[in-house]
């Protein structure tokens, strides 16, 4: 999104233009928040002595697809399963903006799978794969996801696994 097309068939998406440098600066710390934010997603619960809940497993996909090289759209059999942990979200987490929140994803898990070529054709199917909407999804997703694991509760994978107050 930052650097130019590389031959001269592709299509210019950029936002602003960079240097390959720094396009490549920008990619390496941008890769290394994901990292250190899913690293976070899996410890600080399990400190907490919390049990894994769908939210992290959710950040092991996002996280995956947002650091993949190859993945540069999305891939709708693992996001299943993200699209079902947002459907059981306690979304009053968000406080006032719970509303806001609820409508951004439900909005993003309909269209999604219509972003691909068979249904809205090949013009407007490069748009938004040029664009990253699908990637920026994605980044949403995956800091709702840490939001939510780091927020102490949501759907758990093993419910009898949860701690008994004595």
């Amino acid at each position: 999104m930052g650097r130019p097309p590389e031959g001269p068939d592709d299509l210019d998406y950029r936002y602003v233009s960079f240097s390959r440098r720094t396009a490549d600066l920008i990619w390496k710390t941008a890769a290394a928040a994901v990292f250190a934010a899913l690293a976070a997603t899996l410890v600080v619960p399990r400190r907490r002595g919390s049990p894994v809940s769908a939210y992290e497993v959710s950040s092991v996909f996002l996280a995956s697809h947002l650091l993949a090289g190859i993945t540069w759209k999305a891939h709708l059999v693992s996001l299943i399963f993200v699209f079902m942990t947002f459907f059981c979200a306690d979304y009053r987490v968000f406080g006032r903006a719970r509303g806001l929140v609820m409508a951004v994803v439900l909005t993003l898990i309909v269209s999604t799978p219509f972003a691909g070529r068979m249904f809205v054709g090949e013009g407007i199917h490069m748009m938004l794969g040029g664009y990253g909407t699908i990637a920026w999804s994605l980044v949403l997703f995956y800091v709702l996801t840490i939001r939510l694991s780091l927020g102490g509760s949501g759907p758990g994978l093993r419910p009898e696994a949860r701690r008994r107050e004595p």
